[in-house]
This record gives C-alpha cells, structure tokens and sequence, in this order.
C-alpha cells in the first residue's frame, strides 16, 4: 500500500538503495514480517537504532531513524520519529476506504472497543486495538494493520497531557467518532475536568460534514461539543438523561450480568450483557449507537454484546475465601472507575467491603482524593474499608470505625482469607502500580475448589 520512495515524499526526506514495498510497521524488532517499516524509538531502556540489523535479518524492508546508522539497509532519516511514524500511518489510512471509529474518553473506551471489535467483526472485516495501545506508539501500530479488504477499524486513542488529542485524531481521521465520559483521570498532566472534555472533544476536530460523532447525554459538556459540530450529525446516549439510546426493563445479576432493551433501526430490541454495572449498560448503548448508525442487522449486534465477558480485573466476579464473592478491579484505577465501582458494589445484596490501593496520577491533590474515595465509601453504604499504600492511609482514616490501614501486603492477605465470609462481596480497587492483581491471585478460589 506504500512504497518507501512514498514514504519519503510524506516526510521530505531521502534514503538510499532499492524502493521496495512497505506492508506493514512494527517498534519491536522482534516482531517484524517481510518488508515491513522498523520503528527505531528511542526509549528509556532501549534504542531501536541498536536494532537495524535484527530487523533487516527479520524482512524489514526500510527503517525509519533519527540518525543515519552505519548498517547497509535504506533508512529514512527524520528529527522525530514518532511524529513521522504517526503521518505515515495517517497516509497508509488514507488509502484504506474503510470507516474507521475513533473511541476516547476518561473510562469505558478500552470495554466500548472491545465490545465494537466484536460486532463488527462479526459482520466483516475488522481491525481494532490490540490491548490499549492507546498512545502515540499505539494508534500508528494500529492504523498500519488495514488492508485493503478492511471495512471497519476500531481505534482507541488514549491521551495524557494537552496537545495529545490533537495530535491522534489528524492520523486516524475518524468517520465515526465517540467519547464515553469525561472524568478526572490524568489530572496531573492535563490540569481539570473540563481541560480534559476540552482535550477529548478534539475528537471530533476532523470529522468530515458526513461524519458522525457519538456523545453521553449524562456528560454536562454535551453543549460544548455539539457547538464544534455545526455540520455533522450528532448521536446521543445515556443512562440518566434523556438520549437517542437509553435502557428500559433493566435486569441485573451477579451470576449472569444484566438484561435490558434499547431502540434500534429494526425494533425494540434485547441485550444480554455478562458485564455488571450502569458504566458498562452506558458503554453497552455507545456500542449500539455506533452500530445504529453503520446500519448493522440487529443479530449481530445482539450475539455480538452477549459474547462480551469481563476482561481480566475489570470488574470480574470471582469465587472467594469461604464462599465469599471477590469483584476483582485491580487493573487500574481513576475516580470516576471508583464511583462506578462503587455503585456496582453497593447494588449487589450481601454485606460490602473494599480493599483499597493507591491511585495514581492526580497531581497536587492526591491527598485530598483520597481521603475523599474514604468518605464517599462509608456514605455509599461500604461495610468495611481495607486500604494498603501510602496515599490510601487518609482513605481509611477519613472512612472512620471500619476502617484500616495496612503496611504490608501479607498482612491484609492474612486478614481476608481469615475473615472473608459467604455473605461477603469484596470490591478490591487500586492503580495498576499497586499490583493488587497478586493479591487477587492469592485470594480466588477455582470453581472446583469452592464446590
């Protein structure tokens, strides 16, 4: 789909030897196929320009660096090579006439990709996100995956300071674009809640008039991104207001997630959902929106959303100590994930306790929050607070009786598995750099183990 003679127009820049195909890119050198594009990033730990040779010896057909290396291979010779990298995957998606939906905001965006890469593929051809390569790495790794026969990407695009957003959304050029929320995650680099709805509604910056962009009514910045979209059509979703897609007879179990039903092209239609909470019902209606709108048969939307399943620590039930229910929420963590889980918590019948670690990434006002996530829980209905982790000490303090603290990780294991009873539904919530995902590990019981 592009040759490197092509790719050196794109970039302004020369290279030497023969002009092969481009079929694809890859930062891993490990990674590369024949005639890819090597990515040589320079990392923390890592160079790829220590890696030309590993990658020519794979198939690499060209490698794009910021300094000619002495390794007889064509090289494209940049200042930055991830801002290049991003303009040559937006040339690659320009000549993919595929429709492409781009999917950011402060949670929800990694479970409504999923849940989109699911149904569309099910129809056709799909690319989507791997993981949440979300990033300025990601989104490129991602776009250059269309082919030709490709009818549908899913693009998740992930931002962490001002000037992101802007940056993503010129590459992927969506013809869909949706935000999920806007909640208080990254404050650290991008300074507010409504700097991030500010940041995040750059999405829609590079819709065409015969785009479509996808908003939650229940965000209060609705009227500000409506404003930026004079032209294009605006979709609505929403759990709490007034939306194009709501939920009606709303049904909810812990063993078998939550049934409810939602307008679509074709009638009122019924989806079964395995994922638990009103997040995941509002994530659920952004996906039938985006569908509505792409004109998918009803079928495959419905199996598409029933084959959806926890992902690993999000949210995921699991059999615990003494026939004690675990909702295992370790992979990571912001304020508007914890409210959100929270309300999952305290919907379910059982007595409530939360094992709570450190968030990370909230700037000056660390201290503050979380001894607010302490005070919200004990007003929510939390029967027991366990934190572990320097910052979530003022968690259990401002939670009050109840409430406890722990230095040490064994310490609070021993407690659990001591403690924990039937009638227990323990939510365990922290950051991913408290890896409490090891203490989940330690905690879960196999069904066999249970029975």
């Amino acid at each position: 789909m592009l040759t490197i003679a092509e790719a050196a127009a794109a970039l302004g820049c020369h290279y030497q030897g023969e002009d092969k195909q481009i079929t694809g890119a890859q930062i891993d050198s490990r990674k590369i196929k024949p005639n890819q594009l090597f990515v040589a990033v320079k990392g923390q730990k890592t160079d790829g320009h220590d890696y030309l040779e590993a990658a020519s010896q794979a198939g690499a057909s060209v490698a794009l660096v910021s300094t000619l290396q002495a390794f007889p291979m064509p090289q494209l010779v940049v200042d930055d090579v991830i801002d290049a990298f991003g303009r040559l995957a937006a040339l690659w998606r320009q000549k993919c006439d595929c429709t492409v939906i781009g999917i950011t905001g402060s949670n929800g965006k990694t479970t409504v990709k999923e849940m989109l890469a699911t149904v569309l593929g099910l129809y056709a051809e799909t690319v989507a996100t791997e993981g949440n390569l979300n990033n300025h790495f990601g989104v490129p790794l991602t776009l250059f995956r269309l082919q030709p026969s490709t009818q549908y990407a899913v693009v998740e695009m992930g931002i962490s300071q001002l000037g992101d957003m802007r940056q993503l959304v010129e590459w992927v050029q969506p013809t869909v674009a949706l935000i999920t929320n806007i909640g208080p995650a990254h404050i650290a680099g991008l300074g507010s809640e409504a700097s991030i709805a500010k940041e995040k509604g750059l999405i829609f910056s590079c819709l065409t008039e015969q785009g479509v962009a996808i908003v939650n009514a229940d965000m209060p910045y609705c009227d500000q991104w409506q404003a930026q979209l004079t032209q294009q059509t605006v979709v609505s979703f929403g759990v709490e207001k007034p939306a194009d897609y709501g939920a009606s007879k709303i049904q909810q179990e812990i063993s078998t997630g939550q049934q409810f039903e939602v307008a679509y092209q074709e009638g009122v239609m019924t989806v079964s959902l395995s994922l638990l909470g009103e997040h995941n019902r509002a994530n659920a209606l952004a996906s039938v929106a985006v569908c509505d709108v792409l004109a998918i048969p009803q079928p495959y939307v419905i199996d598409g959303l029933a084959l959806m399943t926890s992902p690993p620590h999000r949210l995921q039930p699991l059999a615990g100590p003494h026939n004690a229910t675990l909702l295992d929420d370790s992979y990571n963590a912001n304020v508007a994930s914890y409210q959100q889980a929270l309300k999952v918590l305290t919907a379910l019948p059982g007595r409530h306790w939360l094992v709570l670690g450190d968030f990370g990434e909230l700037g000056e006002r660390a201290g503050e929050i979380h001894r607010q996530l302490g005070q919200q829980a004990k007003k929510q209905g939390v029967e027991k607070l366990l934190t572990i982790g320097q910052l979530s000490a003022g968690a259990s303090q401002a939670f009050g009786p109840n409430g406890y603290h722990y230095s040490d990780i064994s310490a609070l294991l021993a407690y659990l598995q001591q403690h924990l009873v039937k009638d227990v539904i323990c939510l365990i919530k922290a950051s991913r750099l408290m890896q409490l995902d090891k203490l989940v590990a330690q905690l879960a019981v196999s069904e066999e183990s249970s029975c």
